[in-house]
Formats: C-alpha cells, sequence, structure tokens
C-alpha cells in the first residue's frame, strides 16, 4: 500500500524573488539618517531661450550657463 505523507517545504527562491520581501524605504531611511538634502532649482530654458539659470549667492541675480 501506498502511504501519503504531507511535507512541509520551503521553495527555493532565486533571482528576482529573493527581493520579494525587500522594503527598499525602509533601507533608504535607514541610510540616509543623520543626512540632510537640499536641492536647488534651475529654471529650464522655455520658448526661444537657451540658458539655464541657476542659483547663486545673490537670488535676485541668478548664474547664467549654457550648460551645467
Amino acid at each position: 500500500m501506498l502511504q501519503k505523507t504531507k511535507e512541509l517545504t520551503t521553495p527555493n527562491e532565486k533571482g528576482f524573488m529573493m527581493l520579494k520581501n525587500f522594503n527598499a524605504n525602509d533601507t533608504i531611511a535607514k541610510e540616509m539618517e543623520g543626512l540632510t538634502t537640499v536641492f536647488e532649482k534651475i529654471k529650464m530654458p522655455s520658448g526661444d531661450t537657451t540658458v539655464f539659470q541657476m542659483p547663486s549667492e545673490n537670488p535676485e541675480e541668478p548664474k547664467i550657463a549654457k550648460e551645467f
């Protein structure tokens, strides 16, 4: 007679399946802990202009550049 048994097995996860429970938000938050980030705004050219306006020490006079 055949005896039926139920076995509990864990799947062999490879490749991208290893990352299915990975929480990128928590990992990035831990890496960035204690750091401060500041992104300055660069005004993009529009219309017929071909220059970028970048922040400078004097906010009334932005630095003008064709490339950055």
